[in-house]
Order: structure tokens, then sequence, then C-alpha cells
């Protein structure tokens, strides 16, 4: 394999410790997370559907639209994960697996992207990749692995997320409160009355 067609051997070793080290270093804690009480608990922690195994378990996973989504191989993937688990609801102590597999996917995607940059960038200067290049993609994929647009679909579920619905339902109410105690604004037909009939009273 000549120069031109591959990265350099530093590039290959160093992009995949790399990708881990950050992805398990930052998300973490996503892994003493429980289920995230928005979607996860329907989808998958009292999802029977995803027991099915065989043709039915194949059928379902590619003709389903359950919650809206169309995602045969991310059901594919719960699936797996859910393989040995107890008959019944998820408990917490279940959620681990599921945010060790996430965690493992984000850190591939990150070295995928990597990977994926070095050889664009290789083709667009039609050469082999300098160390400036190389060690710009090795940015680039430390800032895809740590991006905080990804907290969410890798850990699913932290701790804050759980009092979040609380909180914003709390502000609905007291804003709602608010709304019922303020008075309503007066139309500009109600002001030129009022006028009038203060006008009335001072002749």
């Amino acid at each position: 394999m000549s120069d031109r067609s591959a990265p350099p051997w530093w590039f290959l070793l160093c992009l995949p410790p790399l990708a881990f080290a950050l992805v398990f270093t930052a998300f973490s804690p996503a892994l003493d997370a429980e289920f995230l009480e928005w979607e996860d608990v329907q989808g998958i922690a009292q999802n029977q559907e995803l027991r099915q195994e065989g043709l039915a378990g194949l059928e379902w996973r590619f003709t389903t639209t359950l919650m809206g989504h169309y995602q045969p191989l991310s059901w594919w993937s719960l699936s797996l994960d859910i393989a040995g688990a107890p008959d019944g609801e998820l408990g917490p102590e279940q959620a681990a697996r599921f945010h060790r597999t996430n965690l493992l996917l984000h850190a591939l995607a990150a070295i995928a992207f990597g990977l994926l940059a070095e050889r664009l960038l290789r083709a667009a200067f039609a050469g082999p990749s300098s160390s400036g290049t190389c060690t710009s993609v090795l940015t680039i994929s430390k800032a895809c692995a740590l991006s905080p647009k990804r907290a969410r679909a890798v850990s699913a579920e932290l701790s804050a997320s759980r009092r979040m619905p609380r909180r914003q339902d709390s502000r609905r109410s007291a804003d709602k409160r608010s709304d019922r105690s303020a008075p309503a604004p007066r139309t500009n037909r109600a002001r030129r009355r009022a006028c009038a009939r203060a006008c009335t009273a001072g002749s």
C-alpha cells in the first residue's frame, strides 16, 4: 500500500484511543443513569416487542413506526441489548447496558468520521496527508466526539433531565396563575369610553 492511498501510521494509531478516551470520559456519568422518562420508558423499558425473535421480530423492526420513528437498525440494536434481560418492565439496573452501547457506537462514529475526513482531504489535495492535515483531522474528530449537540443522543438520560419536565410544568403553572391575576388589557374602544366618562364627570 503506497503512501498515497493510506494515512500515516501514527494517525491510525492515535485516532481510536483518542476517540474512546474522550467519549467515555465525557459521557461516563450516563452509565449510572436510568431510563429517560420522556421516551425511553415507553420505547425500551415497557416495549415487549423488542423481545420478539425470528421472523416476527425481523418484521416488527423493519415495519414499525412506534412513537413516530422508522429506525429498524436502532430497534435491532436495542433488541440485542435487551437480550437476556429479565421478563417484564426493565428497571434502572438494566439501563447501563443500553448506555454502554450508546457510548461505544458514538466512539466508533467519531473514528469513522476522522477516517472519512482524512480520506477526503487526501483526495482533495491529490497527495499523501501531511502532519498538519492529520493533526487537524484529529482535532475535528475530537470536536465530533465531544459535541454538546450529541449529549442527549449519546447519554439518552442525565440526572437533570428527569427533573426538567417538572420544572417546566411548574413554570407553566406559575405563568398561568400570573396570567389569571393580571388585569385584562384595555382595548382602544374601552379607553375612549373611560375618557368620555371621566370628561362627563368632570364637567
